[in-house]
C-alpha cells in the first residue's frame, strides 16, 4: 500500500510551514488516537495545549478510472536497476487513486484559529505540489493538493474535548492523482542473435 507515502509528506509539508510557530501537527496514525490527554515518553498524563493541528484521512480511496488501471511506467521510462548479471529488473506497476484529507485546526480564540487557517489556505494554495519518494527504487513522484472551498467552524462537533472550550476549523484537502505503486523483481528474458557473415549464393 503506498498510501501512508502521501500520509507522510503531507503532515511534513505541514509541519515546515509550521515549524516557527511551535504548534504541534498531529498526523494520520496520531489523529486517530487523540483524547483529552496524551502521554509523553516517560508515561506521564500530559494535557493537550493549543494551538495544535490534526491531519486525518479515512482509510479508504477512491480509484480513478482513466481507462488504464493498471499502468507499467516502466513502459514510460521507470525501469530500475537492470541487473545483467542476475538477469533481473525492476518493475514499477501503478493504479491512480485519489486521496481525501481533513485538517482541523483547534485554538483557544476565533482570531487565532482564522490566522492559522488563513496562513494554511495561502500555502496550499500557493505550493500546491506534493513531493513523495517511491519506496525500494528511491524514485520521486509529484502530486497535487487541491484545496475545498468551505472552510468550515466546526466548533460545535466535540469529539473528545468538553464544548466551548475551544475554537475548532476544517478543511479538506484532495490529492487527485496520487497512485498506489506495486514494485516487483522481474527476470530477464535474454536473446542470442547470430548473424552470419559469409554469403553463398
Amino acid at each position: 500500500m503506498s498510501t501512508y507515502l502521501y500520509d507522510k509528506a503531507l503532515l511534513e509539508k505541514i509541519q515546515n510551514w509550521t515549524s516557527t510557530t511551535g504548534l504541534h501537527v498531529y498526523g494520520v496514525d496520531e489523529t486517530r488516537q487523540l483524547w483529552e490527554t496524551m502521554i509523553d515518553d516517560s508515561g506521564k498524563d500530559e494535557p493537550i495545549s493549543f494551538p495544535f493541528i490534526t491531519l486525518n484521512r479515512n482509510l479508504g480511496f477512491e480509484i480513478v478510472n482513466d481507462g488504464t488501471t493498471k499502468r507499467p511506467l516502466s513502459y514510460d521510462g521507470y525501469t530500475k536497476d537492470v541487473n545483467f548479471d542476475k538477469k533481473i529488473s525492476t518493475v514499477i506497476n501503478e493504479i491512480p487513486v485519489s486521496l481525501t484529507y481533513q485538517i482541523d485546526v483547534f485554538t483557544r480564540y476565533a482570531k487565532e484559529a482564522e490566522i492559522l487557517a488563513k496562513n494554511l489556505v495561502f500555502n496550499i494554495v500557493n505550493y500546491p505540489a506534493l513531493e513523495i519518494e517511491i519506496t525500494k527504487v528511491n524514485i520521486p513522484h509529484t502530486a497535487v493538493i487541491e484545496l475545498d472551498d468551505q472552510i468550515e467552524d466546526s466548533s460545535h462537533i466535540s469529539e473528545v474535548f468538553v464544548r466551548g472550550n475551544f475554537t475548532r476549523l476544517t478543511m479538506r484537502v484532495v490529492i487527485p492523482d496520487a497512485h498506489l505503486f506495486d514494485v516487483r523483481e522481474l527476470h530477464n528474458v535474454e536473446l542470442d542473435f547470430r548473424i552470419n557473415d559469409k554469403y553463398e549464393p
